[in-house]
């Protein structure tokens, strides 16, 4: 059971479909196609701002934002953290009965 939920973590992070979110010049959040709650587009500047955005706290809420932009994202992000919260459920239960 952990090994499916840390599958559906990793597949929400890196490989579900979702929108960019990356925030453009102009002020406005990048609509391109990309690949997982985590990446950027194709674009590489986009690739580093997204992964940026984990480690700033002022710019949490944009990378939130971006989290809820979609209906793909939303499943993704739904999914994901059902998938973190079944893995830890599943951890405590394996290491209290062990």
């Amino acid at each position: 059971m952990m090994i499916l939920s840390g599958l559906v973590v990793v597949w929400s992070l890196f490989w579900a479909p979702a929108w960019c979110g990356a925030a453009n010049r102009n002020g406005k959040f990048c609509i391109n196609n990309s690949r997982g709650l985590l990446l950027g587009c194709h674009l590489r500047q986009h690739r580093w701002q997204k992964f940026k955005m984990l480690f700033y706290s002022k710019r949490w809420a944009q990378f939130t934002r971006g989290m809820w932009a979609s209906p793909t994202a939303i499943l993704a992000t739904v999914s994901g953290g059902i998938g973190t919260v079944s893995a830890v459920a599943t951890g405590i239960k394996d290491f209290v009965l062990s």
